[in-house]
């Protein structure tokens, strides 16, 4: 179920919701008539997703389409604008360029946010983008992910507060793809050969020793409440750390946490995260 049709279920009829597309995807090249699959097999690895050039008049009708969401934006309180990367960027058997939104979608969400700073910016992706040209003017930022048949009416639910988000970022996202040690240091996507030149810099190592400073840290996520932690126990079994903690929703709204609860081992180095916390 797409974004749209969630937020029209969640409504219901007798709520209009105006939507407009805001951006155009590029012309689709022909296809071949190999898959994803095979063609990642080809020489034992995958190839370099490089932005392809963009027709001028595909270029025009993203201006129109931009034009158009923005004169629109300045008419309502809220707006809700779903940009992020599909399978023609995030597949397996390519590597990404960079980590830019494609189709001129910065352009787009800087546009709407200048017409109306009450925009929540959903990002529908399965890997990191660059949010710096515009986040710090974003009301709110929502992570999707692809979320599967039923993401339309999950994200409904979220963005109008029937149920408080739980989820934590499962990795880092830095704020551009040379911040991340295997481009600064090492030799990712390399050619035929790939050497990792980073050694041990690899994600906090790189960052603490480096001082980069991402845009969101692993483990990082919001929610609609509070959380307190007591009562830490750690205990030993063998070779192994048994650690345990009480979590309390401090908040006035219903929400999970206790799958989530991160432990760092050291510094933060090494993180460990925790599948439940007993």
């Amino acid at each position: 179920m797409t974004p749209l049709m969630g937020i029209k279920t969640l409504l219901g009829g007798n709520t209009e919701v105006t939507f407009v597309q805001g951006y155009k995807r590029d012309e689709k090249k022909e296809e071949s008539e190999a898959n994803w699959q095979e063609i990642s097999l080809e020489d034992g690895g995958g190839s370099r997703k490089e932005e392809q050039s963009v027709d001028v008049k595909v270029k025009e009708e993203r201006a129109l389409l931009r034009k158009e969401a923005a004169e629109l934006a300045a008419q309502y309180d809220e707006v809700i604008l779903v940009g992020g990367l599909n399978h023609e960027h995030d597949s397996e058997g390519n590597d990404r360029a960079d980590m830019k939104l494609p189709y001129e979608q910065d352009e787009l969400i800087r546009e709407v946010l200048k017409a109306n700073p009450n925009t929540v910016i959903v990002m529908m992706a399965g890997s990191p983008v660059e949010m710096g040209s515009w986040i710090k003017d974003a009301k709110a930022v929502v992570w999707n992910w692809y979320s599967g048949m039923e993401g339309g009416n999950a994200l409904a639910e979220v963005l109008f507060g029937r149920v408080s988000p739980s989820g934590k970022l499962p990795e880092t996202f830095y704020k551009k793809h040379t911040d991340c040690s295997a481009h600064a240091v090492g030799e990712f996507p390399g050619d035929e050969k790939v050497r990792y030149k980073e050694g041990v810099f690899v994600g906090y190592r790189y960052n603490d020793t480096f001082g980069i400073e991402p845009e969101f840290c692993f483990g990082h996520g919001l929610s609609y409440t509070t959380f307190a932690y007591s009562g830490a126990e750690i205990k030993r079994n063998g070779a192994k750390l048994q650690v345990s903690c009480d979590v309390t929703n401090t908040g006035d709204r219903a929400g999970k946490e206790s799958d989530v609860v991160e432990v760092r081992i050291g510094s933060s180095s090494r993180n460990i995260r925790i599948a439940r916390v007993l």
